[in-house]
């Protein structure tokens, strides 16, 4: 979600396109409640997984949870405007970006409260929600890093709408590159749960019985 406050006026030609001061800039990173979801079944959380299948777990398998992940940003920005030449140049005064991260664990309608394998599948998604709040200070702090090396830059264009578009697009780019990194990162971090090995440790964990009574063998 992008929302851009303008705060323009214009002014005599400039020499350069830069803002002639640094722009106030400020990231919130924050966390909505957190959600839990039992609605779904053993197939169903295997399907809206999609690929995970393909990674060496084989057909006909069976989640028993899944922890899904969005991150929702907001940026508010205020421009600066001074006339160049024929067209107009757009500086930031402001850029405010706020990052926030919603999480949904779900957990298979056929897991039974209290039970081992329920008892094993919230400590595994917990794994992921700890991953995920443990890096969400360094997603900000990359963006945060990021926007103050570029919030002087300007755009120019033929006119003002065009010029605040541009520095729009740029910034908004930039931001949307950074979380792509961050997220790529995450990735590599969540797969080190996401293991056979891993989902093994619950058959391990739990009698033979309540593992076939929960996948209906």
């Amino acid at each position: 979600m992008i929302t851009a406050a303008l705060a323009a006026s214009v002014t005599q030609a400039a020499a350069d396109c830069v803002a002639p001061e640094a722009p106030v800039v400020s990231v919130t990173a924050a966390e909505a409640p957190l959600q839990t979801n039992r609605s779904l079944s053993t197939r169903a959380l295997a399907e809206r997984a999609g690929g995970l299948g393909a990674k060496g777990l084989g057909a006909g398998w069976h989640a028993l949870g899944m922890t899904e992940v969005s991150l929702e940003t907001a940026i508010d920005y205020g421009f600066d405007m001074v006339q160049a030449g024929t067209g107009a140049c757009a500086t930031f005064n402001k850029v405010a970006v706020t990052v926030t991260l919603h999480l949904v664990v779900n957990l298979a309608a056929e897991l039974k409260p209290g039970s081992c394998a329920y008892q094993a599948t919230e400590e595994h998604e917990q794994q992921h929600v700890d991953l995920e709040r443990e890096m969400l200070p360094l997603l900000k702090e990359s963006i945060a890093a990021a926007v103050e090396g570029a919030s002087r830059r300007g755009a120019t264009a033929g006119t003002m709408e065009a010029a605040t578009a541009a520095l729009d697009r740029e910034m908004s780019g930039l931001i949307q590159r950074v979380r792509q990194a961050h997220a790529d990162q995450k990735a590599r971090r969540h797969a080190v749960f996401d293991t056979r090995a891993e989902y093994n440790k619950i058959s391990l964990r739990c009698s033979p019985g309540e593992i076939r009574a929960l996948l209906g063998y």
